[in-house]
């Protein structure tokens, strides 16, 4: 059996990214880097890694269609 992943809130993203929650929520479903659960949204360890990418310019922010 394998351990169930760790997962984060976007307000403890936002507070480590130093963003506000909104940007978070906006940038992670452009990045498809979170995972949506009716209304809720959460990040895996992959997600939370991906994101901090985007903040430090490793990756570029993903543009809205």
């Amino acid at each position: 059996m394998t351990a169930l992943p760790e997962i984060t809130t976007p307000e403890d993203l936002a507070k480590r990214l130093g963003w506000s929650e909104r940007r978070v929520r906006d940038v992670a479903r452009r990045a498809g880097a979170c995972r949506i659960l009716g209304n809720r949204m959460v990040f895996t360890p992959s997600d939370v890694a991906a994101m901090e990418e985007i903040a430090n310019g490793i990756v570029s922010q993903p543009q809205a269609a």
